[in-house]
């Protein structure tokens, strides 16, 4: 009689061996470490800083305003000119110019309106005007002043609110009267 080998009638353990192995090794596999979180997301950096800009607005051969700025930052994704220290003059056909003066502003480059913010001066010859904002839309040539708005020139101070300034008509508009302060030898007269 021959001897039975060790591996009959024990196949099933063997199996079941094979296989206790092969599930703890596949359980206590190394696990790749999770994916890095994805980095805060930044503000978008502006495209280009500038220590001084001059623009200059030219439409049919006529030059309708000039604008100076001490600072400025171009964000191209925004189509946005952000300044500072604003000097801009507007062209008149007749010669006059109206100087507006503010300490920070934005060109909207696809449109080309500008927004003035800030203590925003106006000069027409003896006339001055001081309001909080102010924003020029190019295409009536209009300089629009929706707040609070003070005019004031040599015998006359109007106080009031949304002011329209038509550059191409060099007409003034006030769209809410307040106060107006005329001046007389020896006093003032208010009305």
């Amino acid at each position: 009689m021959r001897p039975t080998p060790f591996w009959k009638g024990k196949a099933v353990y063997l199996l079941a061996l094979a296989a206790l192995v092969v599930g703890a090794a596949y359980w206590f596999r190394p696990q790749p470490a999770p994916p890095p979180a994805p980095p805060p997301k930044a503000e978008p950096s502006p495209h280009s800083r500038m220590e001084s800009l001059a623009l200059t607005e030219i439409q049919k051969g006529t030059k309708h305003w000039f604008l100076e700025a001490e600072k400025a930052e171009y964000l191209k994704e925004r189509e946005e000119i952000h300044l500072q220290g604003i000097k801009m003059d507007f062209f008149e056909a007749s010669g006059a110019i109206t100087r507006v003066r503010c300490p920070q502003g934005v060109v909207y480059t696809k449109s080309r309106r500008v927004r003035l913010q800030g203590l925003v001066e106006v000069a027409r010859g003896d006339l001055r005007v001081a309001a909080t904002e102010a924003e020029y839309d190019p295409g009536e040539r209009l300089l629009l002043i929706p707040g609070e708005v003070v005019l004031e020139g040599p015998t006359v101070r109007i106080e009031g609110r949304k002011l329209t300034v038509d550059l191409a008509k060099r007409r003034l508009t006030l769209g809410e009267h307040r106060r107006t302060e005329v001046k007389v030898a020896g006093g003032r007269l208010t009305r």
